[in-house]
């Protein structure tokens, strides 16, 4: 009686607090912005030490975006500001895109309504958080405090990351290792040590994330900062190479080099990229053929470039051949949630539940077919033409490394997908439609009298 107690109090004491963020949220939209993306970064660590139920945490997310979003509309309303109705391609694309997976819903190989309803929810979810997005990115001085906001929280992920490795696990993070056989299966390395995953939901999540981040603060790195500042963005992206390292996930060793790639090209009429390309290819060979073998984390790197001599990707390559007539007899797919966690969930003992995408592309064509696959790609064609475009059209040195840096880390977080789950899985998801955002806003603060030599 005196245990049934605790817990009501506990879930008053919840109920209120949680009514507390969603007025407050309502009133104030940066509030609640920050709080969503902040709690993606913690939703799974909460679980690991409360056992909380996930969906409840993501459910809970959801309906703040909402309570975000009224008091968008609400303020929009008052100020009687319509900052939303754009037509910039970005928007237009997403829109656009959002309709086709509408349309999907109704795709007659789609085995589940529930599945559908489900899928939809977040991915129109998604489209208001971009809207609220727009609206948070009213000057220089919010992008700026996003930034610090998501490589600040980042590095501290990357820091509980190495400490894991340093230290070792909680007691906590233990028990929910060895409580589930098949997530001991994944994390184990043969040397009986685990790959690190920080408050995240596994360590490809996390791998990933690092990459993306590694690569954003190298980048940011050659801005127009002082010198103080560039020690500590250079400090945060070694915390972040090392964290990613610790993860154990091979398609992040694949990232890093082809964002930098993406900036030596985008810059190399500078000096300062060619040192950076010159730095790039000696760490490169020094990793490859260094004379050390008994480090599993070096090994693990190496593995990365070798993708014919991997067993995992070679089960990849074999489930890819065995879609290919389902997806040359069906160009739509089989329907939202047709496969992975939402096909097992929904669509269970399907043709496509029983194959495991294992990538991002791959789950995109399973449930939207060759027709998404290629909308998806022209979708992010259009963003990374329009991030390259502006980097070169604006003249203030900020705003041109702030377009550099984004458009360095979308464009690994897109390479990742190949692979991995890079973008749609949290807290990624929750800075790839705000960099959108951004992309579309950061023009019209730039300076046209700022200096072009940065």
């Amino acid at each position: 009686m005196l245990f049934l107690s605790y817990k009501i109090e506990l879930l008053v004491i919840v109920l209120v607090f949680a009514i507390a963020i969603v007025i407050k949220s309502i009133s104030n939209t940066q509030f609640g912005f920050y709080f969503i993306v902040g709690i993606s970064f913690l939703a799974s660590w909460i679980n690991r030490l409360s056992g909380i139920d996930l969906s409840l945490i993501s459910l809970a997310s959801d309906a703040l975006a909402l309570a975000v979003l009224a008091g968008l509309f609400i303020q929009n309303i008052v100020r009687r500001d319509n900052h939303w109705l754009r037509k910039d391609l970005i928007t237009l694309g997403l829109l656009g895109y959002t309709l086709f997976l509408i349309l999907e819903f109704f795709n007659p190989n789609s085995g589940s309504i529930l599945g559908g309803v489900a899928y939809l929810k977040g991915a129109i979810i998604n489209l208001f958080f971009f809207f609220i997005s727009l609206y948070i990115f009213e000057n220089i001085d919010r992008v700026r405090f996003f930034l610090k906001f998501m490589f600040g929280a980042a590095v501290i992920a990357g820091l509980y990351g190495c400490y894991q490795k340093w230290i070792g696990f909680t007691s906590f993070e233990l028990r929910w290792i060895y409580a589930d056989p098949r997530i001991y299966g994944l994390y184990i390395l043969p040397d009986g040590s685990f790959r690190k995953f920080s408050f995240l939901s596994d360590p490809a999540t996390y791998g990933t994330l690092m990459a993306s981040i590694a690569v954003g603060l190298v980048v940011l790195s050659f801005g127009p900062f002082s010198k103080r500042k560039k020690i500590l963005i250079l400090g945060g992206a070694l915390i972040s190479l090392l964290a990613m390292a610790y993860s154990g996930t091979r398609t992040a060793y694949i990232m890093i080099p082809g964002g930098i790639v993406l900036y030596i090209f985008m810059t190399i009429y500078r000096k300062k990229t060619l040192i950076l390309a010159g730095s790039l290819v000696l760490l490169l060979l020094g990793i490859m053929y260094a004379p050390v073998y008994g480090n599993m984390t070096i090994n693990r790197i190496r593995s990365a470039f070798h993708p014919t001599e991997d067993n995992s990707n070679l089960v990849r390559e074999r489930n890819r051949h065995k879609l290919q007539p389902y997806f040359m007899a069906h160009p739509f797919g089989g329907g939202l949630n047709s496969t992975g966690g939402g096909g097992n969930k929904y669509n269970s003992g399907s043709f496509l539940a029983s194959i495991p995408p294992d990538s991002g592309y791959l789950s995109i064509t399973m449930q939207t077919g060759w027709v998404g696959l290629v909308l998806t790609c022209g979708f992010f064609f259009i963003v990374l033409m329009y991030a390259v475009y502006y980097f070169y059209a604006v003249c203030d040195p900020e705003i041109k490394t702030y377009y550099a840096v984004i458009v360095t880390m979308l464009f690994s977080l897109m390479l990742g997908n190949y692979a991995q789950f890079t973008i749609t899985m949290d807290p990624q998801n929750f800075y790839y439609f705000p960099f959108l955002a951004i992309l579309i806003k950061l023009h019209t603060f730039d300076r046209p009298q700022a200096s072009l030599n940065v």
